[in-house]
């Protein structure tokens, strides 16, 4: 029951886009990179612009940290959600083009 609901209110899309937008403060240095190499829309790099490749404090790095474990709470909730998931659009999203941090969040998890 749960995981029904669950795909009825969250969609692929908005998993995804949460993971991709968090990896902007955990990882900005990875979506410039992407961008460079166009698997990312210039547009969508924009947010990584305003975040530095390093901590300069225990509270920036702690964000950091709190930043990456909620990606990966997302990225959990995501793989779970692909298995109830009839349609296949969440396995059709398990791409590096559409989840950014594909693979060190699979390593992670």
């Amino acid at each position: 029951y749960i995981p029904g609901r669950m795909l009825e209110t969250l969609g692929p899309e908005a998993l995804r886009l949460n993971m991709n937008n968090l990896l902007l403060r955990y990882n900005p240095a990875l979506v410039r990179e992407l961008c460079k190499r166009g698997e990312v829309s210039e547009e969508e790099a924009l947010g990584a612009q305003g975040y530095s490749d390093t901590s300069h404090t225990k509270a920036e790095e702690a964000e950091r940290q709190q930043a990456r474990q909620v990606a990966q709470q997302f990225y959990i909730s995501y793989i779970t959600l692909s298995t109830f998931d009839t349609t296949g659009k969440f396995q059709a999203g398990m791409t590096r083009l559409k989840i950014w941090d594909l693979e060190a969040l699979h390593n992670t998890v």
